[in-house]
């Protein structure tokens, strides 16, 4: 190997370091002509190319690297990543169970199949896997974190609930436990708790958005909506085009009876990001109280489609239900 590639693979390296990921890609550019078998160098530059936004050919560059050497299970799981960043499950699922043929006792990939397969929605699949890694490590947080969420999308709120208070004792300087948990305990309209519970997180990791939201939307539904309000500015001035900032502004502006407001607010975030589920119940939610039962119905059954194992959307369509309405699907929805 050229005794100079060893040179230059250090002032990639460098520039990586220094977010100057253009002029590093000519520079792997020129190793790959030197080397162009060296699998090390397809798989930085797919690393590289993923950071400039260049996703298929990051994709591309990463199977090269495989393809070179195939036992590089670190370049699988970067690929396993970057599909999944890429909203391809299926595909991801499938690299992580590549790597588990490698590596059975690989947890990371492990929790990457469980990840993956609740985005397909196979909930229930998904908590097994994530259990089964927690049988093998009771400390593995982010299985824990997955598994919790997992059983409160499909209504195990008490189950999630045990689960993180049990991880919060093992690590309770975690702030993403804390945040899954304020969500069950939202779930569960213990508002008290899950304040406490998020600001627990905001004292952790005081910029996150995520939390932010959170805390603004319970101060809201606990009518401290000017508090809301104000922790939403907040939010807004870290990310103002935030799905999750705009879907919780719109739920302040109902909280004070302008209407109006909210409805454009839920159909902004909607605009953005199509099937956003808590917007999609927002919306639901906002045109069943408004008595238009056909708009009601077409964000109920697109928020049942995404969220099949989700029992809120359920509970809605029985609402539709007793109103008289007959649950099918509009085909008039694009009125919208």
């Amino acid at each position: 190997m050229c005794p100079d590639i060893f040179e230059l693979l250090e002032r990639a390296e460098g520039l990586e370091q220094a977010g100057s990921f253009e002029e590093a890609v000519i520079l792997y550019d020129l190793m790959i002509t030197m080397e162009s078998r060296w699998d090390e160098l397809w798989f930085r530059r797919g690393r590289v190319l993923n950071f400039l936004g260049r996703n298929a050919e990051a994709v591309h560059n990463v199977r090269r690297a495989l393809a070179l050497r195939p036992e590089n299970n670190m370049a699988r799981m970067t690929l396993a990543h970057m599909l999944e960043a890429q909203m391809m499950p299926h595909k991801a699922e499938g690299v992580y169970r590549e790597v588990l043929k490698r590596d059975p006792d690989h947890l990371s990939a492990r929790v990457g199949v469980g990840r993956t397969l609740a985005k397909q929605a196979y909930y229930d699949r998904a908590i097994d896997v994530f259990m089964g890694v927690l049988n093998l490590d009771p400390t593995h947080t982010l299985a824990r974190i997955h598994a919790g969420k997992a059983l409160a999308e499909t209504g195990r709120y008490k189950q999630a609930k045990e689960l993180l208070e049990e991880g919060i004792k093992q690590e309770p300087s975690n702030p993403d436990l804390h945040i899954r948990l304020a969500k069950v305990y939202r779930r569960f309209e213990y508002h008290k708790l899950a304040l406490e519970s998020i600001e627990t997180a905001l004292k952790l990791d005081e910029g996150r958005i995520d939390a932010m939201v959170l805390r603004a939307r319970l101060l809201i539904a606990t009518r401290r909506v000017k508090q809301g309000i104000g922790q939403l500015d907040e939010a807004s001035m870290i990310d103002p085009e935030d799905v999750d900032v705009i879907n919780a502004r719109g739920e302040a502006m109902l909280a004070l009876g302008r209407r109006t407001e909210a409805l454009n607010l839920f159909e902004k975030a909607q605009s953005a990001s199509p099937l956003h589920r808590d917007t999609l119940e927002n919306l639901a939610r906002f045109h069943l109280d408004q008595n238009r039962t056909e708009k009601a119905t077409f964000f109920i059954h697109l928020g049942a489609g995404a969220y099949p194992e989700d029992p809120t959307f359920s509970q809605l369509l029985d609402v539709l239900s007793d109103n008289g309405t007959d649950n099918k699907h509009p085909t008039g929805g694009n009125e919208l």
